[in-house]
């Protein structure tokens, strides 16, 4: 399934319909939503389950360039209010964890549980100069 966000960004998403428990899987980086294959099939049906392509993965359009973490949980509120989904649990691996963490920081009414496997921080991935020093600035990092 896809929609098409406010922001003309369209997202791919896979859904599987359940109970009234509302469950958002977000992947992790150099993946898509069918990294939760497994899980789409086995978690309780109680669960009606949503797995995004996030912007730029997947089937997921990429017209606007993602600048930060932030542009992703912008994405996810932009999804949530097209499908009117109020609230949810959310799962994020990885990229998706620091993704989920941002959103649930922006749109903390909107999150019942936050489930984290193996994330990344809201910052982001470090990044490290040729001598291996840890860059800490937009400015360091020629952004």
């Amino acid at each position: 399934m896809e929609i098409t966000l406010n922001n003309g960004e369209t997202l791919f998403y896979r859904k599987r319909e359940g109970g009234e428990t509302l469950l958002l899987l977000i992947h992790g980086n150099l993946a898509s939503s069918d990294q939760w294959d497994i899980l789409l099939e086995t978690l309780p049906i109680e669960y009606t389950i949503y797995a995004i392509d996030l912007r730029g993965y997947g089937k997921s359009t990429y017209h606007k360039p993602i600048k930060a973490l932030n542009d992703f949980a912008l994405d996810i509120e932009l999804f949530c209010n097209e499908l009117n989904l109020k609230s949810s649990h959310l799962i994020g691996l990885s990229n998706g964890g620091g993704i989920a963490m941002q959103f649930a920081a922006n749109y903390p009414s909107r999150v019942e549980k936050l489930i984290l496997l193996a994330s990344i921080s809201t910052r982001g991935y470090p990044a490290y100069n040729s001598n291996g020093a840890r860059l800490q600035s937009k400015e360091e990092i020629g952004l």
